[in-house]
């Protein structure tokens, strides 16, 4: 059997790596330099989505998908602004 290239490898063991921080969290140390697991970081899910981007990979926000649930929550949580009344009685002095 062939053997891989390097370069293949590598992509290899970097999306099987970046897709074990999306499953189990990314560990980092604590203070005294323990191993704690973390939530990814936005830097992490960064790297992640950029990976994804280089991959030619585009996410369908359809319904019962991880991005639809995002969308879905995000709008339903989001607060739009209140705009002011808007005046509809005409003012005599402006036009006057």
């Amino acid at each position: 059997m062939k053997a891989k290239p390097v370069h293949t490898e590598m992509a290899d063991l970097l999306d099987t790596t970046l897709r074990d921080v999306l499953k189990n969290g990314q560990v980092v140390q604590d203070q005294e330099g323990n191993p704690v697991t973390i939530t990814p970081t936005a830097a992490m899910l960064s790297v992640v989505t950029k990976r994804l981007k280089d991959l030619g990979v585009q996410t369908v926000a359809g319904p019962n998908t991880a991005a639809g649930d995002f969308i879905q929550t995000a709008v339903r949580n989001h607060k739009f602004p209140t705009l002011p009344p808007v005046d509809t009685e005409e003012d005599d002095a402006a036009t006057g």
